[in-house]
């Protein structure tokens, strides 16, 4: 059993993981933006695979080949100031969603005021999300493929059936071709 330490903590995961999936469901609830935000909610989606991936690992090491684990963590060691940044300006930006929520027998300036509030809050949440994989995509995409190889390997390793190792490698190749 080989350990997956990528310098961040069970507790930094999970807050992270708990934060995108809020921050997802608020983009989702834009109504009539959420088309200009469609691949703004996918990015953080697969933010949120990846870390609880990485979460699971650190949980629950497994026996793979040591020179993925370490590829896996040199990578994400080269995310982890982006990553503290996003994260941190997501906690704020997800702080905020309270601020537009407006009861359903407000007054219709009131929802006029609250609709165009969510509707910045999200183009704001948009520039972050694309600032933020503008500096590690493709750090993000080589650890994604190198989980699956990881979880692929595992799988191989455990002796499961042809028919899991199938399954897991259609879901890797959905997840890489959407």
């Amino acid at each position: 059993m080989v350990p997956v330490p990528f310098g961040f903590s069970v507790g930094d995961f999970v807050a992270s993981i708990s934060i995108c999936a809020k921050v997802i469901t608020a983009l989702r609830d834009t109504k009539g933006a959420e088309t200009r935000l469609y691949f703004t909610i996918l990015q953080l989606q697969k933010l949120k695979r990846i870390l609880s991936t990485i979460d699971e690992l650190q949980t629950n090491p497994i026996s793979v080949d040591v020179q993925l684990i370490e590829e896996a963590r040199f990578l994400g060691t080269q995310c982890r100031q982006p990553l503290d940044r996003f994260l941190e300006d997501l906690n704020i930006l997800e702080s905020r969603i309270c601020v537009w929520q407006r009861p359903n027998d407000a007054g219709i300036s009131d929802k006029a005021h609250a609709a165009l509030a969510r509707i910045k809050w999200a183009m704001r949440v948009k520039r972050h999300v694309q600032s933020f994989y503008e500096s590690v995509s493709p750090q993000l995409d080589l650890i994604d493929v190198l989980l699956g190889l990881i979880n692929l390997q595992w799988q191989t390793k455990n002796h499961e059936s042809i028919e899991d190792l199938n399954k897991t490698l259609e879901n890797i190749q959905q997840l890489h071709s959407g």
